[in-house]
């Protein structure tokens, strides 16, 4: 049996490491004070947090800072950035999903409080079952669950190292 183990900070720290070994962080363009605006926020915001959900008066709030302390407060692992995507108090969906372990549960669940139509609930089940039987990790289940949480208001899927622990018996 082997247990695959993910977390989002190790993938981070392997990115950078890998970008500063290889010179590729050198490409990276550097903002200065100058040419900081709106447009230059919304490229951080594109690039980094999918385009993010601020207001437009947030982005003006940024382009109004120095490049790095507007990118400290874009870019953070809390549970939640309420600057760049403040909770919907009406969607107890993110209530419930406080990392990404803890959404994909969610999502695939018949909890009443989930508002996920009931037909698509399987697209986020962190396993599947293959044609020969067995039960194998479910990527598109991943990916789906990770597009859902990075656009949901008040959920960020960076928040804290999460652990995807999954068993299961080699065919080999």
């Amino acid at each position: 049996m082997r247990k695959l183990l993910f977390t989002t900070r190790v993938f981070f720290l392997l990115l950078l490491s890998l970008f500063s070994s290889h010179g590729l962080a050198a490409g990276l363009t550097t903002v200065s004070d100058a040419v900081w605006n709106e447009t230059a926020v919304r490229k951080v915001l594109h690039t980094f947090a999918y385009g993010g959900l601020a207001t437009d008066d947030q982005i003006s709030a940024w382009a109004d800072l120095p490049p790095t302390s507007a990118i400290q407060q874009i870019l953070t692992f809390a549970a939640s950035n309420p600057q760049l995507a403040p909770a919907v108090p009406s969607d107890n969906t993110a209530n419930r999903g406080s990392t990404l372990e803890n959404f994909q549960n969610f999502l695939p669940s018949a909890q009443p409080d989930n508002l996920t139509c009931p037909n698509n609930r399987q697209r986020y089940n962190i396993t599947r079952v293959r044609a020969d039987g067995n039960t194998v990790l479910s990527n598109s289940g991943l990916q789906h669950t990770w597009i859902d949480m990075v656009n949901k208001r008040g959920l960020n899927p960076t928040a804290k190292p999460y652990n995807i622990k999954y068993t299961y018996k080699s065919t080999v």
